[in-house]
């Protein structure tokens, strides 16, 4: 997942989480990551994004993530904040 560095909205996903977590590319892009259901907790208040932001890494162990369907999923989450075409994403 890429998300804009000064808005938190996704830009990009990879099949691989579109299919893992069963919601559409489309119910991803130009959201805030708060605003999908089982990502909320990753970054679920300004404090822990301008966290992030200050950062430009953070990691999550053993973070439960919940399908479209309900399932819980537990995953390592790692984020890291790169420039491309000279705007930082993260």
């Amino acid at each position: 997942m890429v998300l804009n560095f000064d808005t938190g909205k996704i830009i990009d996903v990879n099949p691989f989480l579109v299919g893992m977590l069963g919601y559409s590319y489309e119910q991803f892009i130009e959201k805030s990551i708060c605003e999908i259901g089982s990502l909320k907790d990753i970054v679920s208040n300004k404090d822990r994004f301008l966290e992030l932001r200050k950062k430009e890494f953070v990691r999550y162990e053993n973070l439960a993530l919940e399908t479209v369907k309900g399932r819980k999923i537990h995953v390592e989450f790692v984020s890291n904040v790169y420039l491309v075409n000279n705007k930082k994403v993260i």
